[in-house]
């Protein structure tokens, strides 16, 4: 008898259980963004060559993957043209037509209100953001507090993407320190044959600007070469992050 009772307890311990994983597992889930990406500064356009975002459930049907466009899902700006693609059933991909501009900040939303399989919806806009690479500074001749450059050198600044002698030029100063003058300059891309053999260039020139003083400089003198921050690449809107100078 003590035997029976045992094993009548013990099932319904079994059945209770089972009935509260059940209900655990049924229970709805409301709809959340569990990745989005490329997010914040990208180091490489290689970085944006799609844009992704991944639900906690199923959005569409299996059957419906290659059928189903995700424009009601992805909201992009500036706007870019390109192919949304699933993969799979929570997983939204938009891989744009070319590559995106530089030094471009990129804000993407997935509406309120969207809606997956289950027929749970997205309870809040959901946004977020990234920016394609902007100008580094990454090389310079001749280098920080030489003492060899000779009076008729120009000066040549090497960038991390391509540049535009307009949109650069504002942010460029050359001055005689000893007396705080501001020297007059013109402002260039290199001719090829002037980078024949640099190696940092690689043949390069959109990426390189020169430096021509327009006043003949004096021997014996200190001079400074400030890159403002904000200095615009050749195109996007986002400048330099910070000064530079040598």
């Amino acid at each position: 008898m003590k035997k029976t009772l045992i094993g009548i307890v013990y099932c319904l311990c079994l059945i209770l259980i089972g009935s509260v994983n059940t209900s655990a597992v049924q229970e709805p889930k409301s709809l959340e963004i569990i990745s989005a990406t490329p997010s914040g500064a990208t180091q490489s356009l290689d970085d944006s060559r799609a844009i992704v975002v991944t639900f906690n459930q199923p959005m569409i049907a299996l059957q419906a993957v290659d059928e189903t466009s995700g424009a009601d899902y992805i909201n992009i700006e500036p706007a870019v043209e390109g192919t949304y693609q699933w993969l799979g059933t929570s997983t939204l991909s938009f891989k744009p037509q070319n590559d995106l501009p530089y030094a471009t900040k990129f804000s993407i939303t997935v509406p309120h209100g969207v809606t997956s399989l289950a027929g749970e919806k997205l309870p809040k806009t959901y946004s977020w953001y990234f920016e394609t690479p902007r100008p580094q500074l990454t090389f310079h001749m001749p280098q920080h507090n030489s003492e060899s450059m000779r009076l008729d050198q120009d000066v040549a600044l090497y960038f991390s993407i391509p540049m535009s002698i307009d949109r650069a030029k504002p942010f460029i100063v050359l001055t005689d320190a000893a007396v705080a003058k501001t020297i007059p300059i013109r402002v260039r891309h290199p001719k090829e044959v002037e980078i024949t053999n640099d190696w940092y260039a690689r043949g390069d020139t959109t990426k390189m600007l020169v430096i021509e003083p327009a006043e003949k400089l004096a021997s014996r003198t200190e001079y400074t070469v400030l890159i403002k921050s904000g200095l615009l690449a050749a195109e996007g809107d986002l400048g330099l992050e910070k000064d530079a100078a040598f």
